[in-house]
């Protein structure tokens, strides 16, 4: 095959026609080729001329050439050489910034004020299965400007993600998450949307920044929710005794917030969390007093 068919080409309307590329297992490549469902995801991200996005996994540039037509600035971090090679042939800067890297592992921050300066951007992409946790983690362990993210996940994640928190499915993520943003479904996509077809449903949530943290002190929230849901068996008490101190005083604190310590974490709202993490943070002298803004 020659070069000008592993590159591909441009639709008139921006889109990348994907040349000949097999996906890579090891890397949990799943093409986007389904039309119809790139036109919600773009719609939902809703990109012009001025707005800042961060496309994690690009893959063959499926969202990248609506993003890039838009106006929008665009900065993506593909894993793949090849891809890289081809995304760089299809949109030449200073249409697109492409960050060759694992997205686990760069720094976001440093990608975006490459691309953009110091102004917030929005978070979109396919994410790989395997590293949707790590990847949606980073909104809450870093400081970066993001304003939004538009993200396409396992359905079984998705769900766990926008419940309510102290419902069933709710997990440490849901509260973290939560923590900052507000999180809903926007679109169910099934696997023949993919080459190759992946083997679990795929959904579209949006996650919306709050303006300011439910639980300002992020921290001792972190520790709370670490030491809560790392032993999601053992009634509250006895499982916030991982931060450190003795259940008997997790005991006479719960009930001074009228919180019933024989309940599991997971059943906790997140104003209570808010209550345990504020009281929490007083009494560790490690526990800092940062707040996320």
């Amino acid at each position: 095959m020659d070069g000008d068919e592993r590159f591909g080409a441009l639709n008139p309307d921006g889109r990348s026609r994907p040349g000949r590329f097999s996906a890579k297992k090891h890397w949990g490549q799943h093409f986007l080729r389904d039309a119809g469902v790139v036109d919600a995801i773009v719609a939902a991200i809703d990109p012009g001329p001025g707005m800042c996005v961060l496309e994690i996994g690009p893959g063959s540039g499926a969202l990248t050439g609506p993003l890039v037509a838009s106006g929008a600035r665009v900065a993506a971090i593909e894993i793949d050489p090849e891809l890289v090679r081809l995304l760089r042939a299809l949109y030449p800067p200073p249409a697109l910034l492409v960050w060759e890297g694992d997205a686990a592992r760069t720094d976001w921050g440093a990608v975006v004020h490459e691309a953009c300066g110091e102004n917030p951007f929005t978070m979109v992409g396919n994410l790989p299965y395997y590293l949707t946790g790590p990847l949606l983690a980073r909104l809450w362990e870093h400081d970066y400007a993001w304003e939004r993210a538009v993200v396409m996940c396992q359905s079984e994640v998705a769900v766990r993600l926008a419940a309510e928190v102290g419902s069933a499915p709710a997990g440490a993520p849901t509260v973290l998450l939560q923590n900052l943003a507000t999180v809903r479904v926007l679109l169910q996509v099934p696997p023949t949307a993919f080459d190759p077809p992946p083997e679990v449903q795929s959904t579209v949530i949006e996650i919306a920044r709050r303006a300011h943290p439910v639980v300002a002190v992020g921290t001792a929230l972190r520790t709370l929710v670490r030491a809560g849901f790392g032993q999601r068996r053992k009634m509250l008490a006895r499982a916030l005794a991982a931060t450190g101190l003795s259940p008997e005083w997790w005991k006479e604190r719960l009930q001074d917030l009228s919180i019933d310590s024989r309940i599991r974490a997971e059943r906790l709202s997140l104003d209570q969390w808010r209550d345990l993490a504020t009281l929490f943070s007083r009494e560790d002298p490690h526990a800092e007093r940062q707040k996320l803004v």
